[in-house]
């Protein structure tokens, strides 16, 4: 369960979030199963936080650095993820369907049985990523401008 205190602090505003990630660098944020939805995050520096089982829905995380962060089970629908730094995250069961990872950073993030219909991972870097088994009936995943993807599971 997340820690009220990070809540509060997160809900204060990027600046002030980051502000106090600065001033401490030894805590890992424990954001796990916190109600987020549409909560404004560009830029926020969410390095090695655990949000397993977040709702981020329709929330902005463009340019937000999700480095090293449990992102599993998260519900990421809708979301704007931009420019996001998700390199060696755990995205495993999240639910990234119609979210937009457009120029985002997902080196070595491991994607299993994760929901990835309509995902958007234009121009993303995916250089050691594993999207192993998506759990979807159909997942497109638009990944250049002239490229799309499909996979079916277990195909």
């Amino acid at each position: 369960m997340a820690n009220k205190d990070h809540i509060v602090q997160i809900k204060r505003g990027v600046e002030v979030w980051n502000a106090w990630r600065k001033a401490n660098p030894d805590i890992v944020p424990d954001l796990s199963s916190a109600d987020l939805r549409g909560v404004w995050l560009s830029g926020a520096n969410l390095r090695h936080a655990d949000l397993g089982d977040a709702d981020l829905g329709g929330s902005n995380l463009s340019g937000a650095d999700f480095s090293d962060a449990d992102l599993g089970g998260a519900d990421l629908r809708h979301a704007n993820a931009i420019g996001a730094d998700l390199h060696d995250a755990k995205l495993d069961g999240a639910n990234l369907n119609n979210a937009d990872f457009r120029l985002a950073n997902l080196r070595g993030a491991v994607i299993h049985d994760a929901y990835l219909s309509s995902t958007d991972l234009r121009g993303a870097y995916l250089r050691y990523a594993n999207l192993n088994r998506p759990s979807t009936t159909l997942a497109v995943l638009r990944c250049r401008s002239d490229l799309t993807i499909v996979a079916y599971p277990g195909g």
